[in-house]
């Protein structure tokens, strides 16, 4: 992504182009995307603390991460 300077003039409106609400609305999405793929991680690993218990008749945990996927 390209970064530009941007210099106003005092009392000047500040208008927006199409590419600053893209890059605006790229910012928001990938904060949304990072913070629901945090709060997912921590709610499977409360699921895996809950049940860590939990063994079958050959004392292998019944409740374990399979692996993950972006």
């Amino acid at each position: 992504m390209k970064q530009s300077t941007l210099q106003i003039p005092e009392n000047q409106p500040i208008e927006f182009n199409h590419q600053t609400e893209s890059s605006l609305d790229y910012l928001i999405r990938q904060g949304a995307q990072q913070m629901l793929s945090i709060a997912l991680q921590q709610e499977v690993q409360n699921y895996l603390n809950k049940h860590a218990e939990l063994m079958d008749d050959n004392g292998q945990r019944m409740v374990v991460r399979n692996g993950s996927a972006q």
